[in-house]
Parts: C-alpha cells; sequence; structure tokens
C-alpha cells in the first residue's frame, strides 16, 4: 500500500468515526482505486466513513491504534504512507524542508462488516424517512436525571403512525393519520437520527431496520446502530391507556397561554432550580404566576392568560419535566390542563395530527 493523505480530512474523518464508537481503539484504514475509508466499531456501533483529499497510488489495508495515528498526524499538512509488510506503515512528511520521518506498528487487521445481514429488513423510503423524523421531534423527551435512556417507541400501519417516549416522570405521545405505511413496529435509542444527520450532512440516506440493528448509508458513509431491546406495542399502549384514563378524568383548570412566553419563564425559573424544590404554578384571576425558590435564588413571574375552566388554583410540579415537554411543542399557543394531585397535561391536535403530553404533579 502506498498513498499520500491530506491530514485535517483524515482527522476530522477520525474524530467522526470515534465520536459515534464511543472513542473506539483501533481504527481499520482501507485504501482503494474510489480513495480512503476508515471504519471501526465499538459499543454496538459501526461505522465507515470515506475521507476526501488522499491519493492512492497502490491499494491496501491496515489497523491502527487510534491514539498512535492521530499522533503522528499533529500539526502535520500531508503525509505519505508505505506499507511494505502486514505489521508496520513508514511514514514521511511531503513537501517544504521538514525530513520528518518514522514507523508504526500495526495491530492485526479488523475488517469491520456493516452490509445488513437480516433477511427482513424494514426498508424505509426518503418520505418515510422525513415523517418518521417529524414525529420523532415532537415526542424525544429526555430523562431530566440522566440515569436513563428513554427509547423512542414506533409504529406503523394502514391507519397511521404513532410515535411515544416516556419515564417515571413526564410522557409523550404523538400520532399523524395520514402517514400510512406497511405494519412494522421498533424502538430507537434517543440519539439515533442525531448521529444519522451528522454523518449525512443534510444529504439524502437509506435506512433500513432489522430485528436488532438500524442501517444507515449513503455514498460518503456507513453506518450500524443497535435498536432498543424493548416492547414497542406495550410502550404505544400505555401511552394510549394513560391518555384514556386522564381524559375521563374532568381537569380541575384549562388556560390557554402563548407558548413563547411561558418556555421563557420556565428558562428562566430553572436557572435557581434544586433537586427536590419544586416550581410553584400559582392562577389569580386571570393572571398565571410562576415562581422557584432555591437555595441559589429566587425568580417569579407572570403573564396574562385566558382561563377556559377552573377557578383560582395552586399547583406544584418539577421545572425541568415541564420545560422538556414544552419544548416539544410547535403552536403558538399552549393549552394548559390541570388534574389537582395527578398531572398536567398539555394537547395539541388538528384533522389528522393529535400530540398528548403529561407530567405528575407534586
Amino acid at each position: 500500500m502506498k498513498a499520500k493523505i491530506n491530514t485535517s480530512s483524515v482527522v476530522t474523518a477520525i474524530k467522526e468515526v470515534q465520536k459515534v464508537t464511543n472513542n473506539a481503539e483501533n481504527l481499520s484504514f482501507e485504501f482503494k482505486k474510489e480513495g480512503l475509508s476508515i471504519s471501526s466499531s465499538a459499543s454496538g456501533r459501526s461505522i465507515k466513513l470515506n475521507v476526501e483529499g488522499c491519493e492512492v497510488e497502490k491499494i491496501g489495508k491496515f489497523t491502527v491504534k487510534a491514539t498512535v495515528i492521530l499522533g503522528i498526524m499533529k500539526n502535520r499538512k500531508e503525509l505519505e504512507l508505505l506499507m511494505k509488510n502486514e505489521n508496520s506503515v513508514s511514514f514521511k512528511s511531503i513537501g517544504g524542508k521538514s525530513s520528518y520521518t518514522g514507523e508504526i506498528i500495526l495491530v492485526p487487521y479488523e475488517e469491520v462488516i456493516i452490509e445488513p445481514q437480516d433477511t427482513n429488513l424494514i426498508k424505509l423510503n426518503s418520505s418515510s424517512l422525513g415523517a418518521v423524523e417529524s414525529l420523532l421531534s415532537k415526542v424525544g423527551i429526555v430523562s431530566i436525571y440522566q440515569t436513563e435512556v428513554i427509547p423512542l417507541h414506533i409504529s406503523m400501519s394502514s391507519t397511521g403512525m404513532e410515535a411515544s417516549c416516556y419515564d417515571n416522570f413526564h410522557l409523550a405521545y404523538s400520532s399523524d393519520s395520514e402517514l400510512k405505511a406497511k405494519p412494522q413496529s421498533f424502538s430507537l435509542p434517543p440519539d439515533t437520527l442525531a448521529v444519522i444527520n451528522s454523518q449525512a450532512k443534510a444529504k439524502g440516506y437509506s435506512m433500513s431496520i432489522g430485528e436488532s440493528v438500524i442501517y444507515a448509508y449513503n455514498k460518503d458513509f456507513e453506518l450500524k446502530l443497535p435498536l432498543e431491546q424493548s416492547d414497542t406495542q406495550s410502550g404505544i399502549s400505555m401511552a394510549e391507556k394513560f391518555m384514556k384514563s386522564v381524559k375521563e378524568v374532568k381537569p380541575n383548570n384549562v388556560i390557554s397561554a402563548g407558548l413563547e412566553h411561558v418556555s421563557t419563564i420556565l428558562e428562566n425559573v430553572v436557572s435557581v432550580h434544586e433537586a427536590g424544590v419544586p416550581l410553584v404554578i400559582t392562577l389569580k384571576g386571570d393572571i398565571l404566576s410562576f415562581k422557584l425558590e432555591s437555595a441559589y435564588g429566587k425568580v417569579v413571574d407572570s403573564l396574562k392568560v385566558t382561563v377556559k375552566a377552573g377557578k383560582d388554583a395552586e399547583y406544584k410540579c418539577d421545572p425541568d419535566t415541564v420545560a422538556d415537554l414544552l419544548s416539544k411543542l410547535k403552536s403558538k399557543e399552549v393549552l394548559l390542563k390541570f388534574i389537582k394531585n395527578r398531572c398536567l397535561f398539555i394537547e395539541t391536535k388538528d384533522e389528522m395530527k393529535y400530540s398528548f403530553y403529561s407530567c405528575g404533579l407534586l
């Protein structure tokens, strides 16, 4: 193998590979006539990236420790690599007056296989991918205590698409009856689409879903990520049962307010949030007040709202869970419904789309 590499392009690619694989120890380099690709596999994730700016004179492949290859490229613009045997690769700087040369010792070659091995794959076309991304953006809540990964449950059928996400503190559900597809269900880790989009870089890509992994690829990258091993249908059903039980109870208060104003207040309030200290929400007349007082300080704000049902009241809740739910809404107005001693829930809907959000009251 003999090739000239642009170190800036190679370092950028290595950083992307390590980000996906949680800093994989080893990297596999494959030099073909078309150019260089770098691949690795760790933590159940595999990735292969094509690298621009490399000239391949003789094809070949090798595996090396990431720290070693990064170290020899540091502060260098171009290097020539020459592999004469399977144990080492020699290098030297290109251009200038530098006499920078050396040799790195390789590790046994690791072939990273990303191509789908499953026979029964769920293949998503571009329209389905867009629909999944849109739906997941409405339900992708996060663990406020960073103690767990909250999977995204997705169910597709001839009657539409549903998605849900929940933990012990809050829940999000959304459906779209326009998004019809072949019946299929699966659960994704919450960062799946973010990882894929960071590699796709606004370009189109294809996706296939197997029994335990998800595949994504275009001409620049190949990616294999693990699916969440959870009961998707039970996840969807649990969200639907909870919604039904909540709707059977008449809310104590129904309040309409500007989403942007409420979100701004919550962003200010969480600045003094302390574990175990609740957000106090008070309704008096048509004024809705938010107050949080902790060892870090005190924040109070209020806004005028439209009261659709209920009288003056006071509620307590966790500010982070409410802020997280509101961050998923796209509407200008938010309809807050309070059931005393139980939960706050929010609904948005039009003819074909419906979303439901809820968190517990303290």
